[in-house]
């Protein structure tokens, strides 16, 4: 009888432990090496076999799921690192991956993608930039894995932003660690990692209409400045938001058109603000990553150093006063801070934060000189830059007295092409009262002089009534002490 109340506890122990090694094996691969033949361009299936754990009957294919898993990594032996997706629908290319690679802290960068090879629904993609590190562990944290928004299978941005959605994000939450054993053999470990979810979303700018371009006031409507900003709320709840890191590309436009041709077909001078059809003009993308956080502002002032510390502020220029607003916000901050459009006001309704991230110049039509292969003419350009596929990648915060960091699941977005809003203490705010008095007295002089050169007459008149005023001002200057000295006169004779 004793024996099997032990045999049945050691079955009932066993099948816990198999239990549990299932669990962990769905995000561990126990035991997978580097490729063998030391080739980035190797089989998706050669490379997966080799590791003993693999089943290919359990990722089964799936119409209409579009989804995107990470199932393994690997480093090849060229130093590069090479990832394993079950893709279910096995149709739509992943694009992008967030990883960090920093063992010491969650700093995730935004790496492309390249397809290698793929069979089914296994592909294996090459993470473009990304090189292993010369020690013994390796980690990669991968927050997120993406692909081309499609308007077929995927829901639009929400309905009246404007905005546009141009990659959807996968959660992966995974911790792989890549240990080199003495004898060369790589292997590679996988746990588990919180991440957090944007759940709703709005990009946009505010453009102010009279900017301060390298700390000079500009007063005229032919400079202005975009400051874009992120909305958004997440399926966690954050109580204070300290820090926060952001994706976006940049395009710089310019459109123009030549003087000489605009005059020779239209007969006549381009007029200042003449509206005109040209050809637009695009600089390479430039891809960023900004960390804003709470002690941060921004500004109207245009500067190369846009991230300014809360100490540098309230500088006022002649005329104007330099705006500053904090780079986190809540959405009510933001709502009382600025000037937004109704459009812009509903799209914020059911969101919590908002990100206020970088400043760009917004330049209407100017003269200038363009050389281009040897050729020389004056142009009239407008230019201004473009900011797209916004995407959060990592979020410090606060709640219930726990400190929280965390990597985003977040699409790639881009705003409208309208402003969201603007004005505000941005618009001009009048010259002091003293400097109006000075300019008022400056002008009276100097009708006065220009009067008296032209007519005689009229400076014989002001001469007779300066000398007047001048007897008159004497006389009251003098009365007080007239007055003093007949009293002392008076005191001494009584």
């Amino acid at each position: 009888m004793e024996k099997r109340k032990l045999h049945k506890r050691f079955f009932a122990v066993v099948a816990v432990m198999l239990i549990l090694c299932s669990i962990i094996l769905t995000c561990m691969g126990t035991g997978v090496t580097a490729f063998a033949d030391g080739k980035e361009d190797s089989s998706v299936m050669t490379d997966l076999f080799q590791d003993g754990t693999f089943n290919a009957n359990d990722y089964p294919e799936k119409q209409g799921d579009y989804s995107l898993q990470v199932i393994q990594i690997a480093e090849t032996k060229q130093g590069g690192l090479v990832v394993y997706v079950y893709q279910p629908g096995a149709k739509l290319l992943a694009t992008h991956i967030s990883i960090s690679t920093d063992e010491k802290k969650l700093t995730p960068n935004m790496y492309a993608l390249t397809k290698v090879s793929s069979y089914g629904v296994f592909f294996k993609y090459g993470v473009d930039g990304l090189a292993v590190k010369n020690q013994d562990t390796r980690c990669y944290e991968i927050i997120s894995i993406y692909r081309k928004w499609n308007a077929d299978y995927d829901k639009p941005a929400a309905d009246g932003s404007g905005n546009t959605v141009n990659e959807v994000s996968y959660e992966v939450g995974q911790l792989w660690s890549a240990d080199t054993a003495e004898n060369g053999e790589v292997r590679y470990y996988c746990e588990k990692k919180d991440v957090i979810t944007v759940t709703g979303k709005l990009c946009g700018f505010i453009r102010y209409n009279r900017a301060m371009i390298g700390g000079t006031t500009v007063a005229s409507p032919m400079h202005e400045l975009d400051a874009h900003f992120v909305a958004f709320a997440t399926d966690k709840p954050i109580g204070e938001l300290l820090e926060a890191d952001i994706y976006y590309i940049s395009e710089e436009v310019y459109k123009g058109f030549s003087q000489e041709r605009w005059e020779e077909e239209h007969g006549r001078e381009l007029g200042a603000f003449e509206l005109w059809s040209a050809s637009e003009v695009t600089d390479k993308e430039k891809e960023h990553k900004v960390t804003v956080d709470s002690a941060q502002e921004g500004s109207n002032c245009f500067e190369e150093r846009v991230y300014t510390d809360k100490q540098n502020q309230q500088i006022k220029y002649f005329g104007y006063k330099l705006h500053t607003f904090d780079r986190i916000q809540t959405v009510e901050e933001f709502k009382n801070g600025e000037k937004l459009t109704g459009g812009t006001k509903e799209g914020l309704d059911g969101l919590s934060w908002v990100l206020r991230f970088v400043e760009t110049p917004f330049n209407y039509p100017d003269m200038k000189d363009v050389d281009f292969l040897g050729y020389h003419w004056k142009s009239i350009f407008e230019s201004w830059t473009t900011v797209k596929s916004v995407s959060i990648m990592r979020l410090k915060y606060r709640t219930e007295g726990r400190t929280y960091n965390l990597g985003v699941v977040d699409n790639m977005q881009t705003s409208s092409e309208k402003p969201s809003g603007g004005g505000g203490e941005f618009e001009e705010r009048g010259l002091p009262w003293w400097i109006w008095i000075v300019i008022g007295i400056g002008a009276f002089i100097i009708a006065i002089i220009v009067l008296s050169l032209i007519f005689r007459a009229f400076g014989e008149l002001l001469k007779t009534i300066f000398k007047a005023i001048g007897k008159a001002l004497l006389w009251l200057i003098c009365l007080p002490f007239k007055g003093i000295v007949a009293l002392v006169r008076k005191i001494r004779g009584g």
